[in-house]
């Protein structure tokens, strides 16, 4: 199969950097899938484990110094604990890709300022979002789910799965800045 050559003239290194952005969603949800994976097949032998990246080594550390499971399914266990240690690596080396774009966005820089944002939020945001599409900061909120339905139904629940990324990054960052400053409710 061969591409058009006005299409492949058409891609710079923006495209390549949205690839990126892309590529690490899919790794950070492959590694989400992966924990919850081991943490089910762990409690089928009674072992639970608290949610979250930082608790898999406890549970692998668990899992081995438990006599009840047989060896195969032991076996099992640390594949699946070196794969999520290979997402982890992954993952990792495609946030530095993303910092060091960062360091040189100036549009990144400015988001990043924001109370919330991060710098993978800051440059995510700068190169899948054209500021030239949106008449004004109301656009924009509507764009990423961040305002309510005109018809009464619950707009975040509806939006979410309607636009899921954008407002899931848009929420996480509002969350953090909001337990920063103490505030609740």
């Amino acid at each position: 199969m061969e591409l058009d050559p006005s299409h492949r003239k058409s891609h710079n290194g923006g495209h390549q950097l949205t690839l990126t952005v892309k590529h690490r969603e899919l790794m950070v949800n492959q590694r989400t899938q992966a924990i919850n994976a081991l943490r089910g097949h762990a409690a089928e032998f009674g072992i639970i484990a608290a949610q979250g990246c930082a608790n898999v080594a406890a549970l692998l550390a668990a899992l081995s110094s438990e006599d009840t499971i047989p060896a195969v399914a032991k076996g099992m266990f640390e594949q699946m604990g070196q794969h999520v240690a290979d997402l982890d690596a992954k993952i990792d080396a495609l946030e530095k890709q993303l910092l060091e774009q960062h360091k040189t966005n100036a549009v990144s820089k400015l988001l990043a300022a924001i109370p919330g944002v991060g710098p993978i939020t800051a440059i995510t945001m700068a190169l899948t979002v054209n500021p030239a599409s949106f008449e004004s900061g109301r656009h924009f909120a509507a764009w990423i789910g961040a305002c309510g339905r005109r018809d009464g139904r619950d707009p975040l629940r509806q939006t979410r799965q309607q636009v899921g990324y954008r407002l899931a990054v848009t929420i996480a960052g509002a969350s953090a800045a909001e337990g920063r400053s103490g505030r609740s409710g």
